[in-house]
Order: C-alpha cells, then structure tokens, then sequence
C-alpha cells in the first residue's frame, strides 16, 4: 500500500502526521499489513495488524492536550518539551512506549512495545485471531482473589520498576490467558510528585471493583504493594 492509497483509507480517520507515520512503519516492515479496527476513541484508536500487532494512533485535534501536561510537564524524563498539542502528543506516545519497556524489563504483564514514530505506538497484540482479550469489566472469568492477587501483583511489580499507573480501573485491565494491564501513556515515575496520590486512586479501582464479591482490605493491599 503506498501513501495515497494509504490517505485514501484511513484520511477521513487521521490525520496527515498519522498517515505518514503509518506509511513509514509499513516502508520499514514494522507493520506488514493493517487489517481492522480494535478500538474506536475520541482521543485514539487502536487498530489490529499483521504481524499480529496493535497499532495506537493517538488523535492530535481531538485529544485534551491540557488534561495530559501534568502527567508529561512534571515528569523528569520529558523535561524542556515545547507545550503546544502536536509536541504534548508526540510525547505521549513515546511516553506510553518508554513506560510500557520498563515495566516489561521489571516482569509486569502487559504489551510489548515494538516502535513509534510521532503520534503513532505500534506493541504486541493481545487476544487471538484479531479479536482483543476482554476488559476485567467485561470478562466472563470467575471474579475470586485468585484474580484479584494477580493483580496486585501487577501493580506491585509496576511500582517496583519505578511506575504508577494512574489511571488503572476494570477498564484497562485484560484478561486473557492471564491478566493484563493496558493504557499506561499517563503512568508516571515514582519520583513524580503526585506519583503517590495516583497510586492509592488505582488501588482503590481495583479493590472497589472487586469488593462486589467479596472482602477486601484497602489499606492492607496498599501496604502490600509499598512495601
């Protein structure tokens, strides 16, 4: 597919940035073959490719550039980024790229990151034959502390490697052959000053969630996970 079929297809979905980043990565091999739309977002979508890859494109016009600054201007890592949309954008791709590559080094079950290119993230694919594992929300998996403990493990894992999440709820949790956890473009570094706050917010998703179910210690759970 050149760079005008290329617009042909996806130019009513993205924009010109988004269209030769794509073109780019399938130049270079890094996607053989775009196939079907996993996710439809205001803020991004999330497309299935060959070779059994997700591709993330995050939106530049309709993302809420002004929600995202504290979770990349207070981060040391992206330190003297311009703030305007497009530079905001572009460092929350690379941002989701560099978090998703730390976690992974420290254990934690998510996406393996592949490659990015401006406001597009190419990672691994979770699910099988082009259809995504479930959301926690809505997998039909019994909801026990089984579950509930890998999980935590998880989050524990995460904030060893020197992340938080910040935004971890039974939305982007999946569960497939095992749990996964997704989405982690706002995830911040432990030294982040509002790092500590987002991690007691997340833990308390999870145990809300699983509290329907049954019994579960807020506070111990933190602990657990700090310590």
């Amino acid at each position: 597919m050149n760079q005008s079929d290329l617009k042909k297809v996806w130019g009513g979905v993205f924009d010109n940035l988004a269209i030769m980043a794509l073109y780019k990565l399938l130049s270079k091999g890094t996607i053989k073959e775009i196939k079907s739309v996993i996710k439809e977002g205001k803020e991004s979508q999330v497309l299935f490719g060959e070779p059994n890859i997700a591709i993330k494109v995050y939106a530049i016009k309709a993302s809420n550039f002004k929600q995202m600054q504290p979770y990349i201007i207070d981060d040391a890592r992206f330190r003297g980024i311009k703030k305007n949309k497009k530079s905001i954008i572009f460092a929350w791709c690379k941002k989701e790229f560099r978090n998703l590559e730390k976690a992974r080094k420290k254990g934690v079950s998510c996406p393996k990151p592949i490659a990015f290119l401006n406001n597009v993230l190419v990672m691994e694919f979770l699910g099988k034959d082009g259809v995504p594992y479930p959301r926690l929300k809505d997998s039909k998996v019994p909801k026990d502390k089984k579950l509930f403990n890998e999980i935590i493990k998880n989050i524990k894992k995460l904030y060893k490697a020197g992340l938080v999440h910040a935004d971890l709820s039974e939305y982007n949790i999946l569960v497939g052959d095992k749990v996964y956890i997704i989405d982690m473009s706002q995830s911040v570094l432990t030294s982040h000053p509002n790092a500590n706050m987002f991690l007691e917010r997340d833990v308390h998703n999870v145990c809300k969630y699983f509290s329907k179910y049954f019994t579960v210690d807020y506070v111990k759970i933190l602990e657990k996970i700090k310590f």
